[in-house]
């Protein structure tokens, strides 16, 4: 689309992963998708406020939740939200805002008071848009959006409130381009989120809302980029138009469970109600296909991409823990149990790998699949001299990976194990993980490996409601889709896809560009 655009062409890009800080598009326009934070600098922190946690239950949740304890004076409950990190403090400390729950005299119904914003709702009620305004100086605040859910009233009372996402009408940071577009379409089509990771996976992956109230909220931010992409269409048609809808992938994330018995999570009263929740989404978007279809013109080109397939996850592995017991990593303190990491240690302050002894340590993974030789000259205490004894260690490493089995199927684990070099290439290769492994049909790294923790055990029971992936899956098992109005005569790759839509407008193909035009 820079491409395209660069080269004179009206070009639209809406949702775009990748795009943030988002990039200049000469006379078009682009608003920014997956890899937008919320306001804390996150992917996307939910809240939970209950009257049913103990003290103990308060917190930061593995991924990407804050639980929050509520106390009544009477009938009210007054508390805060912790929002983004204090810029003129030297501590990593957060700026809060209150808010404010209000019980009916009756238990049915709960008012909710934020900055002189109020609504009052009943159980299973979402709220409209909320404001949030943080103020960081008597003459600088940072604007945010929230939403509220109204899980219970009484006895106790249970309320979620969605990310902090970046107010669309004057956001703290660039989020499209021009900067006013995404404040265009709030005005013209209501607010919306503008959080990158668009669909709360985190709250129902933490158990803290049900299918119900996630699929509800799916299904409206799905129905509402619908409507910004036809009004896009129709009323300011561009010559290359590209709409990201990520709905298909989350819920496939979350529902997986619901349509493999094997599956540990695997619930036959939720499965009658919800298992056909993937399927429902594929419609959906079908259904988007068909509007965008009739709005295009006749002689328009419809491609679509979807750029991997899915599995089912129903273990993990502890590729740290491994490392430890196959001698690759060394901890000072081998009997000590690891704490349990979250997100706030990845987006915060927090401290990784606090208990390895790098002086004897050959290899570390982190992320999904990747592991990382502690390579001397690039990691701060490398102890592996580059060249042979490197390649030495990856030898071992891989072999070691590929006899991997299951202990109670024994089932092999990994399928491939890949060299940075077989998969990777250009100028920051030196960067990539050492070694990415890809998995078998049923498995993935685990949770706390992926941020970088060494748990107990080998091959562990995936017990959230996150049962369908396709991270670290292998590409020749977990292929995407293509599908096109034009009929083009060559299987194609995700790399060929920018090079056919330049090709099709006339538009030269940049020089670093990989792949090549599909004929047709």
């Amino acid at each position: 689309y820079e491409a395209v655009a660069d080269a004179g062409y009206k070009t639209t890009v809406i949702r775009m992963p990748l795009e943030f800080p988002p990039t200049a598009i000469p006379g078009g326009k682009l608003w920014s998708g997956l890899g937008v934070p919320d306001l804390r600098g996150t992917w996307g922190t939910f809240f939970y406020f209950g009257s049913d946690l103990t003290p103990w239950d308060t917190g930061d949740t593995e991924f990407g939740g804050k639980l929050v304890r509520l106390s009544f004076s009477g009938s009210d409950a007054a508390t805060t939200i912790e929002g983004p990190v204090d810029p003129t403090s030297d501590k990593f400390t957060r700026i809060s805002i209150p808010l404010d729950f209000k019980v009916s005299p009756d238990g049915k119904s709960v008012t909710i008071n934020l900055q002189g914003q109020t609504a009052t709702l009943d159980e299973r009620q979402w709220s409209d848009w909320f404001h949030a305004k943080f103020h960081v100086t008597p003459f600088l605040s940072l604007r945010s959006t929230c939403r509220f859910y109204i899980l219970q009233t009484s006895p106790d009372l249970r309320v979620y409130m969605s990310a902090l996402n970046l107010d669309p009408e004057d956001p703290p940071l660039p989020i499209s381009s021009p900067p006013g577009y995404v404040a265009e379409l709030a005005k013209k089509h209501g607010l919306m989120k503008t959080l990158g990771w668009w669909h709360d996976t985190w709250a129902l992956n933490e158990e803290r809302i049900d299918e119900g109230v996630f699929l509800e909220d799916c299904w409206r931010t799905m129905q509402q980029e619908r409507e910004i992409l036809l009004d896009e269409l129709k009323n300011d048609p561009p010559s290359l138009l590209v709409a990201v809808f990520t709905a298909t992938d989350s819920v496939s994330h979350m529902f997986w469970r619901l349509t493999d018995p094997q599956h540990p999570r695997y619930d036959a009263k939720l499965a009658a109600k919800y298992g056909d929740a993937i399927e429902q989404t594929y419609a959906r978007m079908d259904a988007i296909v068909g509007d965008v279809m009739r709005a295009m013109k006749p002689d328009g080109t419809l491609i679509i991409v979807s750029d991997h397939g899915f599995h089912s996850w129903r273990k993990g592995f502890n590729t740290n823990t491994w490392l430890v017991q196959n001698g690759f990593m060394t901890l000072k303190n081998p009997g000590a149990e690891d704490k349990q990491y979250n997100l706030d240690n990845l987006f915060g302050q927090g401290s990784f790998f606090p208990n390895t002894d790098w002086s004897r340590t050959q290899a570390y993974a982190v992320g999904l699949g990747q592991v990382y030789l502690n390579l001397s000259g690039r990691e701060r205490y490398g102890i592996v001299k580059p060249g042979a004894e490197a390649n030495r260690i990856l030898a071992d490493l891989r072999q070691k990976l590929l006899a991997l089995e299951d202990p109670d199927t024994h089932e092999k684990v990994i399928k491939n194990v890949y060299l940075s070099s077989e998969i990777f290439h250009g100028a920051r290769l030196s960067e990539a993980p050492d070694l990415q492994m890809s998995f078998r049909d049923g498995y993935r790294t685990s949770w706390q490996t992926s941020l970088g923790a060494v748990p107990a055990g080998i091959i562990v029971a995936n017990m959230k409601k996150w049962s369908g992936d396709h991270c670290a899956s292998d590409p020749s098992d977990t292929q995407g889709i293509f599908f096109s109005n034009r009929q083009f005569s060559e299987p194609p790759s995700i790399l060929d896809i920018s090079p056919t839509v330049l090709n099709l407008l006339g538009v030269a193909l940049p020089a670093q560009m990989d792949g090549r035009a599909l004929a047709q």
